[in-house]
């Protein structure tokens, strides 16, 4: 008759029952695929905590419970089973982020800056960095853009106040010429001095509308020579020189203050 075996006589012999190999051998751990498993899960905890709340307690609880069966050497089937589950239910929570993505954008790289002593970095901090520079020039050409445009409508609102004010100083010279008194003709000199005191008031008025119009067009023209009006337009109204002529070149003349001599 054989030898009858026991755990106590054999404890690592292969031939022993399971049970004797399991209380008297090598004590139980986690396979390759659960080990990085386990060190994945803590990554995946530590980025669900600081990005995206909500996770179940059990889930926790459940991992929690497979890191102290693996540090205890207390790892069995039913353990394992649970941390699977757990681990199934953080990736489900974290989705669409994966472990891959997570690593590969975790993971740590040199940065730019190293050479003004900034440490590594990782690729979704530099490109958070990278959008957050695109942001900020995109809300400092914003900025520009809407001072040039506030400035534009501030420079249009006052021609056209100025254009409102020429209007009018010119229709009430027309109809100052219009009925003007009878011995004031197209030919008579303003500088008369026989000219009556009634026909007086009237060429001190006609000089009053004709500086009004003056004003209202140098305003207009000072204007349009505005920042934001010269590159809206994308050219200049110039003052003409002595040798040009407004009627013939693309120029401005300055209103004259003197008394008008005559009506032509």
């Amino acid at each position: 008759m054989g030898a009858i075996r026991s755990c106590a006589t054999d404890p690592l012999d292969k031939a022993s029952p399971p049970a004797c190999r399991q209380k008297g051998g090598s004590m139980p751990r986690p396979n390759e695929i659960e080990v990085k498993a386990l060190e994945c899960s803590g990554q995946l905890l530590r980025f669900a905590a600081e990005n995206k709340s909500g996770l179940p307690p059990a889930v926790v609880a459940d991992i929690e419970a497979a890191w102290q069966a693996q540090a205890k050497s207390e790892w069995d089937a039913q353990i394992a089973a649970k941390f699977w589950v757990a681990y199934d239910g953080l990736c489900s929570h974290l989705r669409p982020v994966t472990v891959d993505t997570y690593q590969e954008t975790a993971a740590p790289i040199r940065s730019w800056l190293g050479w003004l002593g900034h440490g590594p970095t990782t690729r979704a901090r530099r490109w958070a960095m990278i959008f957050l520079a695109f942001f900020i020039l995109l809300l400092l050409a914003s900025l520009g853009v809407s001072i040039f445009v506030v400035a534009a409508e501030s420079a249009i609102t006052e021609v056209r106040s100025f254009t409102e004010k020429a209007s009018n100083a010119v229709a009430t010279i027309e109809k100052m010429i219009a009925t003007r008194p009878a011995t004031i003709t197209n030919d008579s000199s303003f500088m008369d001095q026989a000219l009556k005191p009634e026909e007086k008031t009237w060429i001190a008025d006609l000089r009053s509308q004709a500086v009004s119009l003056w004003e209202a067009l140098d305003g207009m023209h000072q204007k349009t020579n505005a920042v934001a009006i010269r590159k809206l337009l994308g050219s200049e109204y110039s003052l003409c020189n002595d040798n040009q002529d407004p009627m013939t070149d693309h120029c401005y003349k300055k209103g004259r203050l003197e008394i008008p001599e005559k009506i032509v």
